[in-house]
């Protein structure tokens, strides 16, 4: 894993976790269909 992976994986967290404390709710970052397309056959 080299420096931009990690800083990455960093800086998306920190969206997130901002995101969900600026009023947002988690369930807004879940949805079926992007599971399905991602993790489907």
């Amino acid at each position: 894993m080299d420096i931009s992976t990690g800083l990455g994986l960093v800086f998306g967290g920190n969206v997130l976790v901002t995101l969900i404390m600026m009023g947002g709710d988690l369930k807004m970052f879940l949805d079926v269909h992007a599971f399905i397309v991602i993790f489907g056959r």
